[in-house]
């Protein structure tokens, strides 16, 4: 069975739509495949933007999603590095 990463970040900032934010990287090895989801609300619609690389949207237009296909021959997925965030809470799973 593969293993799956999740890396959360939460925060106290508030979307919009007054959904609480919480931004999550999800890899599937399986698929060599990294979603970041930027707010848990579902996406309606989606945009190829490059090679690989899709946008996600919810049923207004706001970005809720970002996948990345071939993940780690695009990004080093053994380090995550954040500046000057409002970071919270940090949640690792394996």
């Amino acid at each position: 069975m593969a293993k799956q990463f999740i890396m959360l970040f939460q925060t106290e900032i508030l979307s919009p739509s007054n959904y609480e934010v919480t931004m999550k990287f999800n890899y599937y090895p399986e698929t060599d495949s990294l979603y970041i989801s930027l707010i848990e609300k579902p996406s309606t619609d989606s945009q190829e933007i490059s090679s690989g690389i899709v946008l996600d949207f919810d049923d207004r237009g706001n970005l809720v999603g970002i996948d990345i296909d071939h993940a780690s021959k695009l990004v080093d997925l053994t380090r995550l590095e954040a500046e000057a965030l409002p970071i919270n809470s940090i949640a690792v799973a394996n």
